[in-house]
């Protein structure tokens, strides 16, 4: 267990956190009043779950809000499940907007995507995963995903779109292959690992103009 303070104080140490944790259950309990300063007691397993958490008000020697480990994962679970979601939405609306003719809204489009996997990261990605794999018959759609996927920044989440992108790259269809080493192509020159992909592409792509570009692209 450990303590976790907004303000670098002590907590009142007159109760232990069995004490406490069964006063969150006594509808008699005193409830603490408002104050500039909390503490929070937060008990951690070996993995670095998250088990339980107590959180106080300043010089209260009752918790304001408990929750434990169950309680903890449904919410974070439905946090992300909603972010999915909503990332989901965002893409096909995005991608609705597209016109063969149009390069300029295209690459738009491709920009807010991308911008928008970096904010929220792998649930995005998970997004957009989903999305090619509602729509892998719609071609364009596709191309300016993949593209959107490499076009993202974030330093964090590049592991994971390289994975999805060299998914893509060894696709049964092969106008899905070439696009997808494209994009991974745009990643290239910036990315060690992402290179390597390449490099690996190269050897077991069967069709010899993608294994050609893959080759290019991977120098």
């Amino acid at each position: 267990m450990s303590l976790v303070s907004g303000a670098g104080s002590a907590l009142t140490p007159d109760k232990s956190y069995g004490d406490a944790l069964l006063a969150v259950n006594d509808p008699g309990a005193p409830r603490p009043k408002s104050a500039k300063k909390f503490f929070a007691f937060v008990q951690g397993s070996t993995d670095g779950q998250i088990e339980a958490m107590l959180v106080f008000g300043g010089n209260a020697i009752y918790p304001a809000f408990a929750t434990g480990s169950s309680t903890m994962h449904a919410v974070y679970s439905g946090i992300i499940g909603r972010q999915c979601q909503r990332m989901e939405a965002f893409i096909g609306a995005e991608l609705g907007k597209l016109e063969w003719e149009d390069d300029e809204a295209a690459d738009e489009a491709v920009e807010r995507i991308a911008a928008a996997i970096d904010l929220v990261g792998e649930p995005g990605i998970y997004a957009a995963y989903q999305h090619l794999a509602a729509t892998r018959d719609q071609r364009f759609p596709v191309e300016k995903l993949l593209s959107a996927i490499s076009s993202a920044k974030d330093d964090s989440t590049e592991r994971h779109r390289i994975n999805l992108l060299y998914t893509y790259c060894r696709d049964a269809d092969i106008f899905t292959r070439y696009t997808a080493v494209e994009a991974l192509g745009n990643m290239a020159s910036h990315s060690g690992d992402a290179r390597q992909a390449l490099q690996q592409i190269s050897k077991q792509e069967e069709n010899s103009e993608i294994a050609a570009m893959a080759v290019e692209m991977s120098r």
